[in-house]
């Protein structure tokens, strides 16, 4: 089932919580609606769902208007947070609570909370209190439950916020492959920048109530529409400079820029930390330019390189631990560096 929202917008006390949003949620696949906290990812899912009613706009299921239908009427799955079990119930109850207000037959009631158990690898746990199980167990019953009527869509708000670390990168993976087995259209709400470019075939990314940008997560880490987009998704160095000649001058660097921009506009390079390249300072001519290295860290089977430029401005790297062994950089010494990619946005927004 397809989700689709046509020019929603919806306030709180007079506050725009959206504003005209539009965007599609194809059939079968991951969405993921990225954002920072009060962006309005959450409000956008609750009308989806139907727990909202929007001030303007539309909502379609499958093609289907639905935009005040009830949101019992909706087929659809909801997973919070906060998890939201009944600690007086155990797992197996948990499961079957929306099965049994539907009034099902006891014996089917039985056989789908068996199922559903199955499928998210707590089979052995049914008779268990929630109290009784792990936070990433809780969560995972959490998802049982939603699943529990066969609904058509599974609309995930922040299901792994209140997670630790790892617990979190092992909840991806079985999400992962939970939507392989089910293929159900989902909508997941994330400000982890990593969840979303991990688990979606499609991100929509949020700021302040509006759509920014909606793509493939490739689409949207190599060519971001705004700089609210290059900054928010992916890490990124921020070189200021301003048009001369027809082109961008940032530091030392010459870049392409956008016709027709006005001579002196300031332009904002963004660069990702893998499109810089570094050699020890040995005469290399330009387009090479010089600086010093500040900072050393290692993340992993990774080197964080923190450079400050003759120019004055600071640029951060990430190098595999094989290329910086072989460069056998330390802090004090001079490097030459190479802008492999930059994405320019003039200060009107203008982008390349």
């Amino acid at each position: 089932m397809s989700v689709r929202v046509e020019r929603l917008s919806k306030q709180f006390a007079g506050a725009a919580a959206v504003s005209e949003v539009s965007f599609a949620a194809p059939s079968g696949a991951i969405t993921t609606l990225l954002g920072p906290s009060g962006s309005g990812k959450t409000t956008l899912l609750r009308l989806i769902a139907g727990l909202e009613v929007p001030d303007a706009g539309r909502v379609f299921l499958d093609g289907r208007e639905c935009t005040r239908v009830p949101v019992q009427k909706r087929e659809v799955g909801f997973v919070f947070q906060g998890h939201a079990l009944f600690e007086h119930l155990t797992v197996h109850e948990n499961v079957a609570f929306g099965l049994r207000v539907r009034r099902l037959p006891a014996r089917e009631v039985g056989e789908r909370v068996d199922e559903l158990l199955e499928l998210v690898q707590l089979r052995d746990h049914g008779r268990r209190q929630p109290a009784q199980l792990s936070g990433g167990q809780r969560q995972r019953v959490a998802f049982a439950r939603a699943l529990a009527t066969r609904p058509r869509v599974l609309l995930l708000d922040e299901p792994f916020g209140a997670l630790d670390a790892r617990v979190r990168i092992e909840l991806r993976a079985w999400l992962r492959r939970l939507h392989e087995k089910t293929q159900l259209t989902t909508v997941l709400v994330t400000h982890d920048q990593e969840e979303a470019l991990e688990l979606s075939e499609h991100v929509v990314v949020v700021h302040e109530g509006r759509v920014e940008q909606s793509g493939t997560p490739l689409e949207i880490y190599d060519h971001p529409a705004s700089r609210f987009v290059a900054s928010f998704v992916g890490e990124a160095n921020v070189l200021h400079g301003h048009i001369r000649d027809g082109r961008a001058s940032v530091g030392p660097h010459t870049l392409s820029a956008p016709a027709g921009v006005r001579e002196g506009a300031t332009v904002h390079a963004f660069v990702r930390p893998h499109d810089v390249q570094i050699a020890r300072a040995n005469g290399v001519a330009a387009p090479l330019a010089g600086a010093v290295v500040e900072e050393l860290s290692r993340v992993g089977g990774s080197v964080k390189v923190a450079l400050r430029l003759n120019s004055g401005e600071r640029l951060t790297i990430r190098m595999a631990k094989g290329g910086f062994d072989g460069l056998r950089l330390a802090c004090g010494d001079r490097v030459q560096v190479e802008l492999k990619g930059a994405k320019i946005f003039v200060e009107e927004g203008i982008g390349i």
